[in-house]
């Protein structure tokens, strides 16, 4: 792992708390789509993403914790998943996939690391970089309230935070909803 990655993933997935299923669903996902779940884990949400996109959509997923990954690639052989491709990348250097090839990405618990951390630029010039123009960013982030999961309040974002973030990358707020107890969606398209 880059040294510079200061905030650290504390080990609690957010399988535990976060219903992947209904999150997709609300998202809005298709059939046919490629997908890119940034920070994915052990990837549940780019598992779920796999079965609504189907045979002729993709899912790329990243995160820069090799046991994470390793994970993920044991589920993918295991279950035979052909439309999950699970890399070992960090975000903020460079996104293995093309130019303007994906429609939705997916950040689960991972934009307030990158802002903490003063990253956001260079995750965000790889998201546009990646983007189709029109697409979907899905954004699911910790409430900035006291709560038994996540980072402390001080490292959370809230709603507008991140809308001002994001402004700047030409993302323009579409959606936003409640998932849990402790986390927000917000949806954003690509101008």
């Amino acid at each position: 792992m880059n040294e510079s990655h200061r905030h650290i993933h504390d080990g609690m997935t957010s399988k535990d708390f976060l219903d992947s299923e209904s999150i997709i669903s609300t998202i809005g996902l298709k059939e046919d789509q490629t997908v890119l779940d940034v920070g994915c884990g052990e990837g549940h949400f780019s598992l779920a993403a796999s079965t609504v996109v189907g045979d002729h959509g993709q899912v790329v997923a990243v995160d820069v914790h090799e046991a994470s990954i390793n994970i993920l690639r044991m589920i993918i052989a295991q279950e035979n998943i052909g439309n999950v491709l699970a890399f070992r990348a960090d975000a903020t250097k460079r996104i293995p996939v093309n130019d303007n090839v994906v429609d939705v990405c997916l950040m689960v618990n991972v934009l307030h690391a990158f802002v903490l951390n003063g990253e956001i630029a260079d995750v965000m010039r790889e998201v546009v970089r990646v983007m189709r123009r029109h697409g979907s960013l899905a954004i699911v982030d910790f409430k900035k309230i006291e709560t038994v999961a996540g980072p402390p309040v001080s490292e959370r974002l809230s709603p507008a935070e991140i809308e001002n973030a994001l402004l700047e990358y030409g993302f323009e707020a579409d959606m936003f909803d409640d998932v849990g107890p402790y986390s927000y969606l917000m949806k954003f398209i690509k101008r």
